[in-house]
């Protein structure tokens, strides 16, 4: 799949499925902005994310155009496995003014700042968001949850660290109101 791919447009101009190949390593180097009513979808954690930035990148971030600035809705990521290689990756997911996003059934390991982070941004929002059925392991935070009148439904997975971590680090953060 590239930038051309048919599929690839639901993803950077909204609305659509994106499919990724089942059971393949997929490497990624810069950050894909997503915008509202997609759903990206795998075929289980053998579909694997390779996440490898040259610089400090997120691998998911909602799209920030001008049109977009009030935030990205109704987005679901589904059954693959995102995997950092590097130290310059630095969140799998950055989801700031949002709401309706879900994380479905991912594998997500080895960020250097954040497995996920739901942040407030001012002035936006960043609510009814769900995490389900995933395994969220090996980063100094493995979720982060830092939002005004944020309501996030976390429902079964694991959130947990390999051996080697300090205990200044931590599973999760949540400093929602």
């Amino acid at each position: 799949y590239t930038a051309t791919h048919p599929d690839y447009r639901a993803v950077t101009l909204g609305g659509g499925k994106f499919r990724l190949p089942d059971a393949k390593k997929i490497l990624i180097t810069t950050t894909i902005y997503y915008k509202s009513s997609i759903e990206i979808v795998g075929g289980g954690w053998s579909t694997q994310i390779l996440f490898a930035p040259t610089t400090a990148k997120n691998a998911f971030e909602p799209s920030t155009s001008y049109a977009a600035l009030n935030g990205q809705h109704d987005v679901t990521f589904r059954n693959f496995a995102v995997y950092a290689q590097n130290a310059n990756a630095k969140r799998a997911f950055s989801i700031t003014r949002t709401r309706h996003i879900t994380l479905d059934s991912l594998k997500v390991t080895d960020f250097a700042e954040y497995g996920v982070y739901l942040g407030w941004v001012t002035g936006s929002y960043n609510f009814y968001n769900t995490i389900r059925n995933c395994f969220i392991s090996n980063s100094p935070v493995n979720l982060y949850i830092d939002s005004v009148a944020n309501a996030v439904r976390i429902d079964g997975g694991s959130i947990a660290s390999d051996s080697g971590y300090a205990l200044t680090d931590y599973n999760v953060v949540n400093k929602a109101a």
